[in-house]
């Protein structure tokens, strides 16, 4: 009877054993199921960080791109503006010759007009002058005529 006892009592911690097993199996079971539905939302949310990656690469890529053209267009529109600021810097040039010239040129029409104002003066005086002459010469015209008259008449006459 020990031994059914013993037995008994083996078979008996067996089975809490085994039981105790079985409980921790099964909560590793849930454990595991639980473990698997997180790694697989884990895959899916994986999967989209993937997808959404991509997309931003392709992005990137266009960015790039787009980067490179504008470089390339910056660096052909400093050529212009360069170009510009050295045709801008000739004209100034050219701008300031040419404001020399007009100064010289507004001096020379300055004495001009003086010289101009002072013949015009003159050509008045002379002018005055010539009318005057003119006069003259007009007076003495008609005191020549009369005295030419005057001469007729008196001279004597070729049937006296």
């Amino acid at each position: 009877m020990a031994l059914l006892s013993r037995k008994n009592t083996e078979y008996r911690m067996l089975n809490t054993s085994l039981s105790a097993l079985s409980t921790r199996r099964s909560a590793l079971s849930t454990q595991h199921s639980a473990l698997s539905t997180r790694h697989s939302a884990l895959g899916t949310q994986h999967s989209a960080l993937s997808t959404r990656h991509s997309a931003l690469g392709t992005r990137h890529s266009a960015l790039g791109t787009q980067h490179s053209a504008l470089s390339t267009r910056h660096s052909a529109l400093g050529t212009q503006h360069s170009a510009l600021g050295t045709q801008h810097s000739a004209l100034g040039t050219r701008h300031s010759a040419l404001g020399t010239r007009h100064s010289a040129l507004s001096t020379r029409h300055s004495a001009l007009s003086t010289q101009h104002s002072a013949l015009g003066t003159q050509h008045s005086a002379l002018s005055t002058q010539h009318s005057a002459l003119s006069t003259q010469h007009s007076a003495l015209g008609t005191q020549h005529s009369a005295l030419s008259t005057q001469h007729s008449f008196l001279r004597p006459t070729n049937s006296e």
